[in-house]
């Protein structure tokens, strides 16, 4: 911050009901299910809020694994950040039949076109492996390169387990990635309304193209989405998600669910076709059932820091979240398990500003960390008194600079009258 470097200090504050304006003697107005944690079949697998990443449930949720057809996610996120809706796509004779003989496909034909909007349809919905190389190499030139942006996208948003050489998650041993990844993949693209809207839908119509004379017809593969599929495993609060098995990876699933204002995002990895949709069922039942919410408000968390100027406090700043933090408990957590860390400058320098990041607050339950909010300056305050020591401070130091100076040219004057008179005395 400033000119000058600042030492971070880190402040551990465990009172939460003192944020929240709780009495700790009194009674906690938070009730706890008596939901106990879910047993699932899959091997990998994590509940995430999709609103703050904080996880709810996990196994193994940072243990790698192959992805399949939920590989697709990250394709569609990568190509919506460079492709418009209404682009078109001509598909290449790689991207037809360099697919895997058998594998999900929609029969894209060499030179066929279509718009980018049902390229979307055709990989979300029907999962096909044509249309994931035809959007690759349209939105990166090739699929190799495409690939390379995928993994680079999801380092980018914190999912460091994952890599990816193809788009559509046909088996390879050099792709995989983690329960706990593609729930931050998912919590990303469902900022994204168009593609929301398309995992959504349960039924698209492709119209005929230039090599295609009829239409075609896709239906949405996940079950939870698609009442015609299983009326039974249908849930109505499922708003996406995105299938996907082979041999090796077995039956993956991501899935989004949105309820009484709250959104979470399911992942389960490496599971049996029997089991599926019941893990992500019990997923989705504990989060709604074991967890409640409790909300910080900016006005609840405030930090005060000196100004400072040539060593003299000046005045100070007040710092805050912008917007309130949501987070949940569970049963057998209490408001005293809640830990908040600020990692904060010592002080801020003449040049603080309103609005300027300045330090930043750590929130975690027990030994869990939930995330990290910007601290920003909400409100700066300058000491008159301050500013006149500071003023008066700089004058002295400018007097006696002036002092130095006038002694400097007296004994230099000096000088040179001695070695004058000296000089005539001689000559």
């Amino acid at each position: 911050m400033g000119k000058r470097s600042t030492i971070l200090r880190t402040i551990t504050i465990v009172a939460i009901f003192v944020l929240i304006g709780l009495d700790p003697s009194g009674p906690s107005h938070i009730s706890y299910a008596t939901v106990h944690p879910p047993s699932l079949a899959a091997e990998g697998a994590i509940l995430m809020d999709g609103d703050t990443g904080q996880v709810l449930y996990e196994k193994n949720a940072h243990k790698t694994f192959y992805p399949a057809s939920i590989t697709k996610l990250m394709t569609a996120l990568v190509a919506s950040k460079y492709l418009n809706p209404s682009d078109t796509i001509t598909f290449s004779r790689n991207a037809v039949l360099s697919i895997e003989f058998g594998s999900s496909h929609i029969g894209m034909r060499e030179g066929e076109t279509i718009s980018v909007e049902a390229a979307m349809h055709g990989l979300l919905m029907s999962s096909a492996n044509d249309v994931a190389n035809g959007i690759a190499e349209k939105t990166s030139g090739s699929i190799e390169d495409f690939a390379k942006a995928m993994t680079a996208e999801a380092k980018a948003l914190g999912a460091l387990n994952s890599n990816f050489v193809n788009p559509h998650g046909l088996q390879n041993e050099d792709q995989y990635t983690t329960a706990y990844d593609m729930g931050l993949i998912m919590k990303e693209i469902i900022k994204n309304q168009f593609l929301v809207d398309i995992m959504g839908k349960t039924l698209y119509e492709i119209p005929p193209t230039n090599k295609v004379d009829e239409v075609r017809y896709l239906a949405q593969g996940h079950k939870m989405i698609n009442e015609r599929k299983d009326v039974n495993i249908y849930r109505e609060d499922v708003i996406a998600g995105k299938t996907g098995y082979t041999t090796s990876s077995g039956h993956t699933l991501v899935t989004v669910s949105k309820r009484d204002g709250r959104t979470l995002i399911a992942v389960t990895l490496k599971t049996n076709a029997a089991n599926l949709y019941s893990d992500t069922n019990k997923l989705f039942d504990y989060g709604y059932e074991a967890f409640e919410a409790v909300e910080l408000e900016p006005s609840d968390y405030i930090q005060t820091l000196p100004i400072m100027k040539d060593g003299v406090v000046i005045g100070k700043a007040d710092l805050s979240m912008l917007e309130p933090v949501r987070m949940f408990l569970k049963s057998g957590h209490s408001k005293e398990d809640i830990t908040l860390e600020t990692v904060l400058p010592e002080a801020l320098t003449e040049e603080a500003s309103m609005n300027q990041e300045a330090g930043k607050l750590i929130i975690s339950i027990g030994e869990e960390a939930i995330g990290e909010w910007p601290l920003e300056i909400t409100e700066l305050e300058y000491d008159d008194i301050g500013n006149e020591s500071v003023e008066e401070n700089i004058e002295k130091k400018e007097l006696e600079m002036i002092e130095v100076i006038k002694f400097i040219i007296l004994i230099a004057t000096v000088t040179i009258v001695v070695k004058t008179s000296t000089f005539g005395k001689f000559h």
